[in-house]
């Protein structure tokens, strides 16, 4: 143990660091005369036979032992380096397969998709739905609605779609209650009593086509991070409905007769999920 040299009254005392302190007479310490002898340092061996050094404390790492008046017990801590912290990883880095806690997904009911001819001659598919919240919480119904056809065609709806023609199959349909994409956005109240019905429409250029696929996004709050399969960078996937299509024959023959969706047993092989109540099926995209 270290001993300090303490000067009282003129005399050297030496008093040991982990001893009490003998009571004396007040004594008065000279500024002038009163000096600390850092370089005469005796050194004791400690009991367990480790060498000891100078060190300096600190909150980091060692701290040194301090000796009290009433023979307190002493803490001795490791005069190593401290140990490195690992940033543990948040869950939305964990991929693949992480998934937001915002699983709900609403009641969304596809109606027929059929094509619309106006005036002009030009051709436009439309789509109706009934969309109804049962997650027990108000949602925001902002969906995204996607059309993909064998020939290669990607449209998102809406586009290239004259408010004219919009008007017209609103007009077709005699439902009152039937809102185009625009105005169907907006807060989606709980209950069968608060559901929305909506119509989507593309325009169709190719009348050729004889497969499509329409995606709904925006039905459930599910998404995930997984690897991007070109660079290892996140990508993010939303929990998707997907419908697929098959038309028969000449579809501007077929008029107004609804185009009905086939079954997605080759989407269930490759790992969707299967609804319920259609042959739609959910998947992560």
């Amino acid at each position: 143990m270290m001993a300090m040299m303490v000067a009282v009254s003129g005399a050297a005392t030496t008093a040991r660091a982990d001893a009490p302190v003998a009571a004396t007479a007040p004594t008065t310490q000279s500024d002038e005369n009163a000096t600390t002898q850092s370089d005469e340092k005796p050194t004791e061996k400690p009991a367990n036979g480790a060498q000891s050094s100078d060190t300096t404390s600190t909150s980091d790492d060692a701290s040194t032992s301090k000796g009290s008046a009433a023979g307190a017990d002493t803490t001795s801590s490791s005069t190593n380096a401290p140990a490195t912290r690992t940033r543990p990883r948040s869950a939305a880095s964990a991929y693949p397969g992480y998934v937001r806690s915002m699983d709900w997904e609403l009641d969304f009911r596809p109606g027929p998709l059929r094509l619309f001819t106006d005036t002009n001659g030009d051709a436009y598919w439309y789509f109706t739905y009934k969309v109804v919240n049962r997650t027990g919480k108000e949602r925001m119904w902002a969906p995204r609605f996607e059309f993909f056809s064998d020939k290669g065609e990607i449209k998102a709806s809406g586009r290239s779609v004259p408010t004219e023609v919009t008007r017209s199959i609103l007009g077709l349909l005699k439902n009152p209650l039937l809102e185009d994409q625009n105005q169907i956005i907006g807060e989606l109240r709980i209950g069968e009593e608060n559901a929305k019905d909506g119509v989507v429409i593309w325009p169709a250029k190719d009348l050729g086509v004889t497969e499509f696929t329409v995606f709904v996004t925006g039905a459930s709050g599910k998404i995930r991070k997984v690897p991007d399969p070109r660079n290892g960078n996140p990508l993010v996937e939303r929990w998707t409905l997907r419908f697929n299509y098959l038309v028969p024959g000449d579809p501007v023959a077929r008029g107004s007769t609804p185009v009905e969706p086939v079954t997605a047993d080759r989407d269930i092989a490759d790992g969707a999920q299967r609804r319920p109540n259609d042959v739609g099926v959910w998947l992560w995209r």
